[in-house]
């Protein structure tokens, strides 16, 4: 019984092995990050919105605060936004956090501020 145990990790292994092979035998495509576009970006944003529990907007003269983020989903957006687009640049996240005018923040904006830098 012990022998029959030990024959069918090594063929798990032999199988697993196989597979690892494979793959590093497997030509990967690495997608190219595209151009960035102010739809691309939009889209992205909705990503980041939605996983955050808000509300995806196509307008972007959607104010930042009629997305329907709690002030823990805006921080993880921002967070998140800064990791893909370096939205801080420079910044330390407090002074971002401080700086920004939440009554006036359009998507818009958003955009704009991650097109520039």
């Amino acid at each position: 019984m012990k022998n029959k145990n030990i024959d069918q990790l090594n063929n798990a292994l032999d199988e697993a092995n196989k597979i690892a092979d494979e793959l590093d035998k497997a030509e990967v495509k690495i997608k190219k990050p595209s151009k960035l576009t102010r739809e691309s970006i939009l889209e992205e944003l909705n990503e980041i919105i939605e996983e955050e529990d808000g509300v995806a907007t196509e307008d972007e003269d959607t104010l930042f605060k009629d997305l329907g983020l709690d002030s823990f989903g805006s921080t993880m957006f921002f967070l998140e936004v800064d990791d893909r687009y370096n939205y801080f640049k420079g910044q330390t996240k407090e002074e971002f956090m401080k700086s920004v005018n939440w009554q006036n923040l359009r998507v818009k904006d958003i955009i704009d501020n991650i097109l520039c830098s």
